[in-house]
């Protein structure tokens, strides 16, 4: 694991639908690409394992793993469950040689509206791991430094595979059984999360409410800061570090760090400012303090975001779509 200056990425909105997407600028995108090729996993105890690329420091955290596409790459993807569908750069769609369909569609990001476009994507792979073909949504993306991340890979993917382990400290991805199907399904017993993903007993499991839309899926969990009211924040490890609406800031009392860092969107570059936040509850347990970021609207329709860097201080995180928990520190 290295450590790297990042940008925390904000969330983008299509049509009624959150997605977020996380993209290196030029200036900080030397050196991000995972090595390796497409079939770098290796399938054991009914799981399969990932090799990742995890970069850590000053408060932000983001994973990194190879895809390939249409049988060209690897290619650098941002681990990116705030991405309700998975999503590329127009630029890299280009690169590829794939077609556009249908017509843009209107997207907005933190203080800005631009446009995404669906082009006809026959197939893909992690790891090794193929998925089922369809369209992808790109959209024009800053920075053009040729070893970028080329787009985020989504929660309508990763869910699709049911539990699925990020580990930090050993730097995986670990897919919990074999995609089924096009769409992730809810289903009414649903089966546990394999031993393979569990090392050990969940320092902290949450309750996750999982919401399936038409294009893809999102999760979230309630948090309450301080004393205030729980509110629903969307997991989104795209999010290198978590941010917090300043409503929610402004009633929690938390004091400003004096600092602020550089949040990038698809349509806009905007400073936001520090917080401290000693105290993040969850359901079943706190997030250790941390300093936190605050704008306006980063999280649409949400209290906040709970990104990476607040999950990767665990060392692991399972996601349970099927089961809709997550579990935090799982060795």
């Amino acid at each position: 694991m290295r450590a790297r200056d990042l940008t925390a990425v904000l969330l983008l909105a299509a049509v009624a639908s959150i997605a977020a997407a996380a993209f290196a600028t030029a200036a900080s995108a030397a050196s991000t690409a995972p090595t390796g090729s497409c079939d770098e996993g290796t399938t054991a105890n009914g799981v399969t394992t990932i090799p990742i690329e995890v970069f850590a420091g000053h408060g932000q955290a983001e994973a990194l793993v190879n895809m390939c596409f249409a049988g060209k790459g690897p290619y650098p993807m941002v681990i990116d469950t705030g991405a309700e569908f998975s999503i590329i750069t127009t630029r890299f769609a280009k690169e590829l040689g794939l077609k556009p369909v249908g017509s843009p569609l209107g997207v907005e990001g933190a203080g800005c509206k631009t446009k995404a476009r669906a082009y006809e994507l026959e197939s893909a792979s992690v790891g090794g791991v193929e998925l089922e073909g369809g369209n992808i949504l790109t959209v024009e993306a800053p920075g053009s430094a040729e070893e970028a991340p080329r787009g985020s890979l989504g929660a309508d993917i990763l869910s699709r595979f049911g539990s699925v382990k990020i580990d930090f400290r050993n730097e995986t991805l670990i897919l919990g059984a074999e995609e089924e199907g096009p769409r992730f399904k809810k289903v009414k017993d649903p089966a546990p999360v394999p031993p393979a993903l569990l090392k050990g007993k969940p320092k902290v499991t949450v309750p996750m409410r999982v919401d399936v839309g038409p294009l893809g899926v999102r999760q979230s969990v309630k948090v309450r800061v301080g004393a205030t009211k729980p509110r629903s924040w969307l997991i989104d490890t795209g999010s290198s570090a978590s941010e917090i609406e300043p409503e929610i800031v402004k009633r929690a009392g938390l004091k400003a760090t004096g600092t602020a860092h550089r949040s990038l969107t698809y349509c806009s570059i905007h400073t936001v400012p520090e917080y401290h936040a000693p105290s993040l509850s969850l359901a079943s347990g706190k997030l250790k303090p941390q300093v936190v970021g605050s704008s306006k609207g980063a999280a649409v329709g949400y209290g906040g975001i709970l990104g990476a860097y607040s999950l990767w201080r665990y060392g692991s995180v399972v996601f349970d779509w099927p089961g809709a928990e997550m579990l935090l520190g799982v060795g």
